[in-house]
Protein backbone atom coordinates (compact mmCIF):
# COMPACT_ATOMS: atom_id res chain seq x y z
CA UNK A 1 0.00 0.00 0.00
CA UNK A 2 2.73 2.36 0.42
CA UNK A 3 4.54 1.73 -2.41
CA UNK A 4 1.09 2.47 -4.44
CA UNK A 5 0.54 5.49 -2.38
CA UNK A 6 4.62 6.80 -3.09
CA UNK A 7 4.29 6.14 -6.89
CA UNK A 8 0.73 7.79 -7.05
CA UNK A 9 2.43 10.87 -5.37
CA UNK A 10 5.40 10.39 -8.04
CA UNK A 11 3.17 10.49 -11.26
CA UNK A 12 1.15 13.53 -9.65
CA UNK A 13 4.58 15.23 -9.24
CA UNK A 14 5.81 14.63 -12.71
CA UNK A 15 2.84 15.62 -14.32
CA UNK A 16 2.88 18.41 -12.42
CA UNK A 17 5.95 19.93 -13.90
CA UNK A 18 4.63 18.89 -17.53
CA UNK A 19 5.57 15.23 -17.96
CA UNK A 20 2.99 12.78 -19.59
CA UNK A 21 3.12 9.47 -18.98
CA UNK A 22 3.05 6.70 -21.64
CA UNK A 23 0.20 5.02 -22.67
CA UNK A 24 2.51 2.03 -23.30
CA UNK A 25 4.11 1.72 -19.92
CA UNK A 26 3.22 3.89 -17.31
CA UNK A 27 6.90 3.53 -15.76
CA UNK A 28 7.92 5.90 -18.85
CA UNK A 29 7.49 9.81 -18.74
CA UNK A 30 8.86 12.47 -21.40
CA UNK A 31 8.71 16.00 -21.43
CA UNK A 32 10.07 17.93 -24.60
CA UNK A 33 13.53 15.92 -24.87
CA UNK A 34 13.59 14.65 -21.09
CA UNK A 35 12.79 11.34 -20.11
CA UNK A 36 12.14 9.43 -16.75
CA UNK A 37 11.94 5.90 -16.17
CA UNK A 38 10.90 4.74 -13.10
CA UNK A 39 10.78 1.40 -10.88
CA UNK A 40 9.57 0.91 -7.80
CA UNK A 41 11.44 4.12 -5.96
CA UNK A 42 14.43 4.08 -8.17
CA UNK A 43 14.12 6.37 -11.14
CA UNK A 44 16.39 7.97 -13.88
CA UNK A 45 16.04 10.72 -15.89
CA UNK A 46 17.89 10.63 -19.32
CA UNK A 47 18.29 13.10 -22.32
CA UNK A 48 20.71 15.14 -24.78
CA UNK A 49 20.38 17.90 -22.65
CA UNK A 50 21.94 17.88 -19.48
CA UNK A 51 20.07 21.26 -18.92
CA UNK A 52 17.00 20.38 -19.66
CA UNK A 53 18.01 17.01 -17.31
CA UNK A 54 19.17 19.52 -14.54
CA UNK A 55 15.66 21.47 -15.03
CA UNK A 56 13.36 19.07 -14.53
CA UNK A 57 15.31 17.48 -11.88
CA UNK A 58 15.25 21.06 -9.95
CA UNK A 59 11.32 21.25 -10.89
CA UNK A 60 10.34 17.85 -9.39
CA UNK A 61 12.59 19.03 -6.32
CA UNK A 62 11.11 22.40 -5.76
CA UNK A 63 7.51 20.88 -5.13
CA UNK A 64 6.21 20.94 -1.89
CA UNK A 65 3.01 19.10 -0.44
CA UNK A 66 2.49 19.68 3.03
CA UNK A 67 5.09 17.66 5.00
CA UNK A 68 6.16 15.10 1.88
CA UNK A 69 8.74 16.52 -0.40
CA UNK A 70 10.54 14.44 -3.23
CA UNK A 71 14.34 13.46 -2.27
CA UNK A 72 16.69 12.92 -5.37
CA UNK A 73 19.85 12.00 -4.97
CA UNK A 74 22.30 12.18 -8.12
CA UNK A 75 23.63 7.99 -8.29
CA UNK A 76 25.91 9.72 -10.99
CA UNK A 77 26.74 8.44 -13.93
CA UNK A 78 24.67 5.36 -15.25
CA UNK A 79 26.70 2.25 -15.89
CA UNK A 80 24.47 -0.31 -14.57
CA UNK A 81 20.88 0.15 -13.84
CA UNK A 82 18.24 -2.98 -12.33
CA UNK A 83 20.55 -5.26 -14.30
CA UNK A 84 20.97 -3.22 -17.92
CA UNK A 85 24.30 -2.54 -18.33
CA UNK A 86 24.57 1.25 -20.29
CA UNK A 87 27.80 1.15 -23.08
CA UNK A 88 28.11 4.44 -24.30
CA UNK A 89 29.75 3.88 -27.95
CA UNK A 90 31.90 5.46 -30.20
CA UNK A 91 29.33 7.04 -32.86
CA UNK A 92 27.33 8.38 -29.82
CA UNK A 93 24.53 5.80 -29.76
CA UNK A 94 24.41 4.12 -26.28
CA UNK A 95 23.92 -0.12 -26.59
CA UNK A 96 21.37 -1.62 -23.22
CA UNK A 97 22.17 -5.49 -22.72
Amino acid sequence: MVARIRNEYLVQGLINIGFKQSKVDECVFFQDNVIFLCYVDDGIFAGPDLNEINKAIKDLSDIRKAKNRYVIEDQGDIKDYLGINFEYLPNGKIKLS
